[in-house]
């Protein structure tokens, strides 16, 4: 492999990095479960290409990790 490739490769790698940037607004989770709920979100998006099944992937991890019952809301357009 040339050094141009590898080269590429790791600014591909850092792109794909930066567009997973986890951002929690307001919360009443300790650390340890916010921290958790992003590994979630990044497994399960890396699994799941529809919202719905990647906010019911989290929400079955902390039931299971933090007994149930966990909502999850996965997307751009919902209000509270």
């Amino acid at each position: 492999m040339s050094k141009h490739s590898s080269s590429s490769s790791d600014e591909d790698t850092k792109e794909t990095e930066t567009e997973k940037k986890a951002v929690i607004k307001k919360t009443d989770m300790n650390l340890e479960m916010q921290q958790a709920a992003v590994d979630a979100t990044y497994a399960a998006m890396e699994a799941y290409e529809k919202e719905k099944d990647v906010a019911a992937n989290v929400k079955r991890e902390f039931d299971k990790k933090y007994s149930p019952t966990w909502n999850c809301f996965v997307g751009k357009d919902f209000g509270w």
